[in-house]
């Protein structure tokens, strides 16, 4: 295994689920705070932060915009916006920057408040407008999970995947969802409450598909050796992998095969390590069929 140089220090997380009482960057400030307050350290000794850009309360020049509700002046600053990617790209870019020199704790945020902020049609409009690509694909009324949906059925085409399937990978997240005790939903999932459940695109159905909730998150990542005087125990970060295919369905090479195999054969490499030494993955879930398409990639 590679000598990890960079360890996560401390994190933070809001209230996740409907928090009308808090703004996006509230939440961030929040999440910010207590990730710094969990690492041990002041806001002053964070000269690096990395957020992604709110969609209630978007900011042009987003990351600097929460380093002055900390009253911080970091010598690194940047906002990422790459999907569900964004936190790993994060750390990856943090990591970077480490390493050269250019600072030497990086504070990373995401926040929003989705759910008490748009209403059911401003959220799907948003979404729409967001992912969608606006001549190949908005016209034709594309929105997130019919995005999703187009992947889903080219793998059940070619592997003859099952609905049920993909509904085994939401019956598992809502069982280890709530072990947290903050999670949203806490109600365990049968493959027979998934399949029953409201069609939304198919062959997705609601139960499927990803949560619109209000929260945020916050880690600090920093040197090794200033992380083992953190006042939380330090998680050491031993390798990282980034890749980017592509930004619309309608330009992807494959529906059934996603850019994890890239970046996750890069990350295997840096850390030194096999797949089949990893006890523990948590992938990012937005929708059943993609937790099996980055099972299979990675």
């Amino acid at each position: 295994m590679a000598e990890a140089s960079i360890a996560i220090a401390g994190v933070g997380e809001t209230e996740v689920g409907i928090v009308p009482g808090l703004s996006a960057t509230r939440m961030y400030v929040q999440a910010c705070r207590l990730a710094i307050q969990d690492a041990g350290l002041k806001n002053e000794d964070v000269d690096g932060i990395i957020t992604a850009s709110s969609w209630s309360e978007p900011h042009y020049y987003h990351a600097e915009w929460i380093a002055e509700y900390l009253g911080t002046r970091p010598r690194y600053c940047e906002t990422v916006g790459t999907g569900g990617g964004t936190i790993i790209a994060a750390m990856h870019h943090a990591m970077s920057a480490i390493r050269a020199g250019l600072c030497r704790t990086v504070l990373l945020a995401a926040a929003d408040n989705w759910l008490s902020a748009f209403s059911r049609e401003k959220m799907v409009e948003l979404m729409a407008a967001n992912a969608g690509h606006a001549q190949f694909e908005v016209p034709y009324g594309s929105f997130v999970p019919a995005l999703y949906a187009l992947f889903a059925r080219a793998h059940m085409h070619r592997y003859g995947t099952r609905a049920e399937q993909f509904a085994q990978v939401a019956v598992t997240a809502r069982s280890h969802a709530a072990l947290h005790p903050g999670a949203q939903m806490r109600q365990p999932l049968t493959v027979d409450d998934v399949i029953n459940s409201k069609m939304v695109a198919e062959p997705l159905h609601l139960l499927d598909c990803s949560l619109i909730s209000d929260g945020g998150a916050a880690i600090v990542l920093t040197t090794a050796d200033r992380a083992r005087d953190s006042a939380a125990s330090p998680v050491y970060v031993v390798g990282a992998g980034e890749a980017h295919w592509h930004e619309h369905v309608s330009q992807a090479p494959c529906l059934t095969r996603t850019a994890a195999a890239e970046s996750g054969a890069a990350a295997f490499d840096a850390a030194g390590l096999k797949p089949d030494e990893i006890d523990l993955a948590m992938l990012y879930d937005p929708f059943a069929p993609a937790v099996v398409m980055l099972l299979e990639d990675l």
